[in-house]
């Protein structure tokens, strides 16, 4: 075997490991926090994969992601509806580079509990009027406001990358790591 051969048979091996650990704190995490069947969780490895498929972030990245969304205790409908927004966010952040360690949930679970101020970043800014309203809205309103804010500053931006030439090498090197 080439030095080459070597160092991709443990980079693969050391990316399989990766997803395997990701998928079981994702199961363990969504369970304790609301209670979660299989099937949904299954429902959410497969967004992660379909949306693999759309954009440049990798699924391990996306259920790095999810997870982070699970601790603050969303259901995993409203995660599923969030991933999307979430790869934007990666793929904004970090362009083609984005890793597990980079999911931005934390900006979207802390905006759930009243503090906005992450979203500044991604270039959703509420007026006071909206702050006021957000303060009263219910998770379920909050979750779908946020997702609409973020949607209409970046959404697209993880699929606008995948048309580029490096995006259709990182989107071939995640399909081959599964």
């Amino acid at each position: 075997l080439t030095a080459g051969a070597v160092l991709f048979a443990k980079q693969s091996i050391d990316a399989a490991k990766d997803q395997v650990r990701i998928e079981k704190l994702l199961e363990t995490t969504m369970k304790r926090t609301s209670n979660a069947s299989k099937e949904q969780i299954q429902a959410i490895k497969d967004e992660a994969s379909a949306l693999q498929n759309v954009g440049i972030v990798g699924d391990e990245v996306a259920l790095a992601g999810a997870n982070q969304l699970a601790v603050y205790g969303l259901r995993s409908d409203q995660i599923k509806k969030l991933m999307p927004n979430l790869n934007d966010m990666i793929a904004k952040e970090k362009g083609l580079n984005g890793t597990q360690e980079d999911a931005m949930a934390d900006v979207i679970g802390k905006a759930m509990n009243g503090k906005t101020k992450g979203l500044l970043k991604y270039g959703v800014s509420l007026t006071a009027a909206e702050e006021k309203l957000f303060k009263t809205m219910k998770q379920e309103q909050k979750m779908e406001f946020i997702s609409k804010k973020l949607n209409e500053s970046i959404g697209g931006t993880n699929k606008a990358l995948r048309e580029t030439d490096e995006g259709k090498i990182v989107a071939a090197k995640n399909a081959w790591g599964d």
